[in-house]
């Protein structure tokens, strides 16, 4: 807060207040989005025997955090644009998309739930996955990374 403080001052944006219910909105949100992507990191090391081999897949979790570095022009100027309300229900991009937007200004509260419903059965769907690739076939393999691997790894 106190960093946040400073930075208002600095950028002259005191009188920017959030709107009210955005910390448990964040919250759950980000908490999920935390999870999300932790349990698809989980089964990428489960299945990967080196960290070398497991850096492989780490670009594909970047991916869709970019449109919030490339398009974050369009979320602050145009918060409800197609795209920004596309990015907000895509799961794998709603954790910073809809905080975005629920920073920015007023959302439809169907949106939020849609968007939270999606991201909290994705994340559960995630998480599950990732369990099954925490079997000892796949922790005490040694066999290179490739992709066939973790597409059918989680059926064995």
């Amino acid at each position: 807060m106190l960093i946040l403080n400073r930075g208002a001052a600095l950028l002259d944006l005191s009188g920017f207040t959030f709107p009210p219910g955005f910390v448990v909105w964040a919250i759950l949100f980000l908490a999920l989005g935390f999870l999300l992507f932790a349990s698809v990191m989980a089964a990428a090391g489960a299945i990967a025997p080196t960290a070398r081999e497991g850096n492989q897949v780490a670009w594909l979790l970047m991916l869709p955090l970019m449109p919030m570095l490339m398009f974050g022009r369009l979320f602050a100027e145009e918060p409800n644009n197609s795209l920004t309300l596309v990015l907000s229900l895509f799961p794998f991009s709603a954790p910073s998309a809809m905080a975005t937007r629920l920073a920015l200004g007023e959302v439809p509260l169907w949106q939020i739930i849609v968007s939270l419903l999606g991201l909290a059965g994705t994340t559960y769907l995630m998480v599950v996955l990732a369990a099954r690739f925490f079997r000892a076939g796949n922790l005490l393999s040694d066999a290179p990374f490739d992709w066939h691997r973790l597409a059918t790894g989680w059926r064995e």
